[in-house]
């Protein structure tokens, strides 16, 4: 009886923490910059005249290309060949690797909202963000705890297991 009460407290708040961790994920997907290096435009002018345009700005998602790695993952889904669409997850994965990847590195930087602001993450940060985006394109992949470090193994439709850690 007393498990039973405890399971009744407790569901809210799992279901409070859940829906804010799947906002964060959404936050990341919509509102994450790309990295430095993407526009050399408006990193030239924020570095030489500290000026920062809104307009200059590119999304992660944008950068990605996310929409066109969806179609293309589609379009090889459809046949059917699990060599080709495992081929195509790894070669996915990597390119959200790279750029994930080149995000400055700064400790304890893992909450979505933080990572938007600054557009840097520590290893959490990072596998979270690469994450979403696999989870966005629909590949498949574990989040890894080691001792001092978070990072993912990517598993193709092949069955095949990639480590891929999100950090440069």
């Amino acid at each position: 009886m007393q498990s039973q009460i405890l399971r009744v407290i407790q569901t809210p708040e799992t279901e409070l923490y859940t829906a804010i961790f799947r906002r964060g994920k959404e936050n990341l997907i919509s509102n994450m910059l790309a990295p430095k290096g993407v526009n050399h435009m408006r990193n030239f002018l924020r570095k030489n005249l500290g000026v920062d345009l809104p307009f200059l700005k590119t999304k992660l998602t944008d950068a990605l290309n996310l929409p066109i790695l969806k179609s293309e993952l589609e379009e090889v889904r459809k046949t059917g060949n699990k060599s080709l669409i495992s081929a195509k997850e790894l070669e996915i994965a990597k390119k959200v690797q790279e750029k994930v990847s080149s995000f400055d590195y700064q400790e304890l930087t893992n909450i979505p909202s933080q990572m938007v602001e600054s557009s840097k993450m520590n290893c959490l940060g990072a596998a979270l963000l690469g994450g979403t985006f696999l989870e966005e394109l629909d590949i498949s992949y574990l989040a890894v705890d080691l001792p001092g470090h978070v990072s993912t193994i990517l598993i193709t439709s092949d069955g095949k297991w990639y480590r891929q850690d999100f950090t440069s």
